[in-house]
C-alpha cells in the first residue's frame, strides 16, 4: 500500500516539513489544490495525486509529527513532539469548527511539547475554508522562535543591524512581508559595507568597470570578493530578489520567499562568523609565535632561524 511522503506547495516546497509549521506566515492562503506525492508501493512505483487543501489540514491534525525548534525555555534547538493526550485538546477544537454550507470547513491546530523541558510548546492553529488552508495563529509567534538564533549573530552585525533582522522577522510573522525584504536587504546592504571597509584598510582600491557614483552591486561585490563569505558572492543575485521584492513582487510573493532569504542571510553570518573566528585565532598564534622567536632570539640560539 501507498503511503502519503509528501505535500508539496504549488512553488515546490514540502508542505510537511518542520520549517512550514513554524515559518508558514500568519493569514498567508495555501490555495485548495496542491500536490500529494505518495511513496512507492508494494505493485509499482508511488504516484503524484492533485488533492484539496482539506486534506492537509486533517493530516497535520492527526498526524504523528515531531520536529526540532527554538525552545524559548530551554533557549536552544530541541525537539518537539504531538503529546500522547493530545486527542482530547483536538476533540476541543473541533468544537469550533465553523461554516454550515461545508460541515468540513472550520478550524484545525496541533499543540506540541518540548521533549526536553515539557514545559514549553507551540501551538498551530489553521482554517480551512472555500479559498484554502490558512494560519491564523501560533504561539510562540515565528518571529519569537528566529529572535535567538538572530540574536546569536550580533557580534557579526552589530546591535542596530541584528535589530533590523529580528524586525524583518516580525513584520513577516504579521504578514508585512514587502516590510521584511526592506530591512533584510538594509543587512545585506551593511554586510557589503563593512567588506568594503575591510578591503580599504587593506589597500584594496576597487576598479568600478563604471564611471558611475554608484556602482552596481554585483560589481561591489566583485571587487571585494575575498573579503566576504563565499556564500554571499555565489548568491550575489540575492540582492536582486531583495530589490525585486520590494519594488515589484506582491505580499504574498514576498510572504513565501522570505523565509529562504531569512535562512540564506543566516548562513552568511555564520559563514561570516567562522571567518572572522578563525581570522582572530590566527592573528593570536601569529602574535605569540613571534614572542616565542624573540625569547629564544634572546637566548643567543643559532637554531632559531
Amino acid at each position: 500500500m501507498a503511503i502519503t511522503e509528501s505535500y508539496i506547495h504549488p512553488d515546490g516546497r514540502s508542505l510537511l516539513s518542520p520549517q512550514f509549521l513554524t515559518d508558514w506566515p500568519l493569514y498567508h492562503t495555501i490555495k485548495n489544490r496542491i500536490t500529494r506525492r505518495e511513496s512507492a508501493g508494494e505493485n509499482g512505483a508511488g504516484q503524484i495525486i492533485t488533492v484539496n487543501t482539506l486534506e492537509l489540514a486533517e493530516w497535520l491534525e492527526r498526524s504523528h509529527i515531531a520536529f526540532d525548534a527554538y525552545c524559548v525555555s530551554c533557549q536552544k534547538e530541541t525537539p518537539f513532539f504531538a503529546p500522547a493526550d493530545e486527542a482530547s485538546k483536538i476533540a476541543a477544537a473541533r468544537a469550533l469548527r465553523i461554516g454550515t454550507t461545508a460541515p468540513r470547513h472550520g478550524i484545525y491546530s496541533r499543540f506540541f511539547n518540548c521533549r526536553r523541558c515539557s514545559d514549553s510548546y507551540i501551538y498551530v492553529v489553521t482554517r480551512q475554508d472555500a479559498q484554502g488552508l490558512t494560519k491564523i495563529g501560533q504561539s510562540p509567534s515565528a518571529s519569537d522562535l528566529t529572535l535567538q538564533s538572530i540574536s546569536d549573530y550580533e557580534k557579526a552585525l552589530g546591535k542596530e543591524k541584528a535589530g533590523e533582522m529580528i524586525r524583518a522577522s516580525v513584520a513577516a510573522t504579521f504578514g508585512f512581508s514587502i516590510g521584511a525584504f526592506v530591512y533584510a536587504r538594509r543587512v545585506f546592504e551593511h554586510l557589503i559595507d563593512k567588506a568594503e571597509v575591510k578591503a580599504k584598510d587593506a589597500g584594496i582600491v576597487p576598479k568600478h568597470k563604471n564611471s558611475g557614483a554608484h556602482p552596481p552591486m554585483w560589481e561591489r561585490i566583485e571587487n571585494i570578493s575575498d573579503f566576504l563569505p563565499s556564500l554571499l558572492v555565489k548568491h550575489a543575485h540575492m540582492y536582486g530578489v531583495l530589490s525585486e521584492g520590494i519594488h515589484g513582487l506582491t505580499e504574498e510573493k514576498c510572504a513565501e520567499y522570505f523565509p529562504i532569504i531569512r535562512e540564506g542571510i543566516e548562513l552568511i553570518l555564520h559563514q561570516s562568523q567562522e571567518r572572522e573566528a578563525r581570522e582572530a585565532s590566527e592573528k593570536r598564534f601569529s602574535a605569540e609565535m613571534a614572542a616565542i622567536q624573540g625569547d629564544i632570539s634572546k637566548t643567543g640560539n643559532p637554531n632559531s632561524e
